[in-house]
C-alpha cells in the first residue's frame, strides 16, 4: 500500500490535470461560440466617397467593388437627414491617405451627424441590376454580424433579409459602443426567410440623437452556435477522465 503523503500527492497531480482539462474544454467551447464565417463587406473596396445631406432630400451613391470584399460586387449607400440645423455626411475610406475627419487610420464606413442633425443611414446589397443576388447560400453560418469600431451616441440597427421567393425579414437591435452587434438567423424576425436562397441584404443605422457619430469596419457571415458534436466529445472526453481519475484514487485507498 502507498504511503498516505503519496496517495494525497497521486490524487492532487489528477485533480490538476482535471482542471486543465476543464479550462481547455472551456476555451474551445467559447471560441467555438465565435468562428469566423463569411464576408457581406469588408469595406475594403469601392474607392473613396464622401456625401452630405440637408432638408433637400435622400443623398444615394452607388459603389463597386471585387465580389471577394463586397457580396454582390455592389454597395448601394442612401443618407437621409431627419431634423437638425447640421448635415449628415458619410465615407468609405481606404488606406493609405487622409480622410474627412482627419489621418485615415482603417478601413471604415462612417455615419457623421454634425451640430443637432439627426438621420438614418442605408446600405444595401443586391447586386448589379435587378436580379439580386440570384440565391446565395448563408447556412454554413447562422448570423450577420455588424461590427462597430467607434460609436459615438446611440442609435438603431435593422437587418433586412430577403430571400428569391421574396420571403423577407428583419431584426433590430441597439447599439450603444464598439464591437459587434449580431442577428441570429433563428430569431422570429427572419422566420419567413429561405437562407438557402438569399437575393438581398440591407443593413439600417438609424439614430435620433444629435451629433451620433458611428464607424463600421466589416459585415459578415459568423457562426455564433457551437456544434453540437464537438460539445458532446469534449463532455464525454472530459467525464471520462473524472471517471478515471475517481477509480484510480479509490483503488489506492484499498
Amino acid at each position: 500500500m502507498r504511503p498516505p503523503q503519496c496517495r494525497k500527492y497521486r490524487i492532487g497531480r489528477i485533480s490538476a490535470q482535471l482542471a486543465r482539462l476543464l479550462c481547455t474544454c472551456t476555451a474551445v467551447i467559447l471560441s467555438c461560440g465565435t468562428v469566423h464565417g463569411s464576408h457581406i463587406d469588408y469595406v475594403s473596396d469601392g474607392g473613396f466617397l464622401l456625401f452630405t445631406d440637408s432638408l433637400s432630400g435622400p443623398a444615394h451613391a452607388v459603389q463597386t467593388g471585387d465580389a471577394g470584399n463586397i457580396i454582390g460586387s455592389e454597395r448601394d449607400v442612401t443618407i437621409s437627414f431627419s431634423s437638425g440645423s447640421g448635415i449628415l455626411g458619410t465615407a468609405v475610406l481606404v488606406p493609405p491617405g487622409p480622410g474627412p475627419v482627419g489621418p485615415n487610420t482603417g478601413v471604415t464606413m462612417l455615419m457623421d451627424n454634425s451640430v443637432d442633425s439627426v438621420g438614418k443611414l442605408e446600405i444595401v446589397y443586391d447586386g448589379p441590376g435587378a436580379t439580386g443576388l440570384g440565391g446565395i447560400d448563408f447556412t454554413n453560418e447562422d448570423a450577420i454580424s455588424v461590427l462597430f469600431e467607434g460609436v459615438q451616441g446611440a442609435g438603431t440597427l435593422t437587418v433586412h433579409v430577403a430571400d428569391t421567393a421574396a420571403n423577407s425579414g428583419s431584426m433590430s437591435l441597439p447599439v450603444t459602443a464598439p464591437g459587434a452587434v449580431v442577428f441570429p438567423f433563428v430569431n422570429a424576425g427572419y422566420s419567413g426567410v429561405d437562407f438557402t436562397k438569399v437575393n438581398s441584404v440591407s443593413v439600417t443605422l438609424d439614430t435620433d440623437i444629435p451629433a451620433s457619430d458611428f464607424s463600421i469596419s466589416q459585415i459578415t457571415r459568423e457562426v455564433v452556435n457551437v456544434p453540437e458534436p464537438a460539445v458532446g466529445v469534449l463532455l464525454l472526453s472530459a467525464t471520462a477522465l473524472v471517471l478515471s481519475g475517481r477509480r484510480r484514487s479509490h483503488q489506492q485507498r484499498s
